[in-house]
């Protein structure tokens, strides 16, 4: 943490340039610095454990080609006649 506070500058142009930057306190991470840019919902890191439990790592179960079957979709939807 001392460190960090040293460093503020830097770390803080690293994350305008797009870089996660990590804050540890006795070897436990406590502050995840991200860019301002990215806009809306949540952000999860390429290492962050939550991804598998909201499906970010890809689907779990196997998809069917009925997700791609436009009728299925128009009548699934009200649409079709």
């Amino acid at each position: 943490m001392h460190e960090a506070k040293a460093k503020l500058t830097q770390i803080v142009d690293a994350a305008e340039k797009g870089e996660t930057v990590i804050i540890t306190k006795h070897g436990r991470q406590v502050v995840r610095l991200v860019p301002v840019g990215r806009t809306g919902g949540f952000y999860f890191g390429a290492d962050d454990p939550d991804r598998a439990l909201f499906g970010l790592d890809g689907p779990s179960v196997p998809v069917t080609d009925a997700v791609d079957d436009y009728a299925l979709s128009l009548e699934v939807l009200g649409l079709s006649d």
